[in-house]
């Protein structure tokens, strides 16, 4: 039997591994999504505290068994499993794309996760490796440099609930057409 362990995949195509593994390059359509979130909330489920880079997304779970994922690119979130508890959500895939339906945004903000719902609700998350995740989502977005002491923003995600609305609809009108 090999002493090879199957390994997380990165956004960047290298699997990461620890000390004494391999690392392997992997082709783009062996990534899949969904597989990610199940990986991610099961970590959650066990209490392994984990963050994942994949296709311009972020999944993170804590120990206390919450996991999420991010858009970081447009500060987009969702609730992928709570108190060791799968969330419902709606995601799917094929081999050329896939298709998240977001249910909130975030922000990192003095240390702190921060979720901001479409309600107005604010949902500050002090137990949440803020700064590890900042790290990850700067190595994501080499270019990119947060804006310093600017006022809060108005959160207007209507727009994105709107084309979320809108890629839905296409979404299941082409799988229609393919029955």
């Amino acid at each position: 039997m090999s002493n090879k362990k199957r390994l997380r995949k990165a956004s960047s195509g290298i699997r990461l591994d620890a000390p004494g593994f391999q690392a392997s390059l992997i082709d783009a359509s062996e990534l899949s999504i969904v597989k990610e979130i199940d990986y991610i909330i099961r970590c959650a489920q066990e209490g392994d505290a984990r963050i994942v880079s994949v296709r311009g997304l972020l999944l993170f779970c804590v120990a206390e068994g919450d996991a999420w994922m991010l858009d970081v690119e447009d500060d987009l979130a969702l609730c992928l499993a709570e108190g060791c508890e799968r969330q419902e959500f709606n995601v799917r895939e094929n081999e050329t794309q896939f298709f998240i339906e977001w249910t909130s945004n975030f922000e990192i903000r003095d240390g702190l996760f921060i979720v901001i719902y479409p309600d107005g609700r604010v949902s500050m998350r002090p137990e949440y490796p803020a700064a590890d995740i900042q790290e990850r989502i700067r190595k994501m977005q080499p270019g990119k440099v947060p804006v310093q002491g600017v006022a809060d923003p108005v959160w207007d995600i209507g727009p994105a609930v709107e084309a979320t609305n809108r890629l839905r609809r296409a979404l299941e009108e082409s799988q229609k057409d393919r029955h």
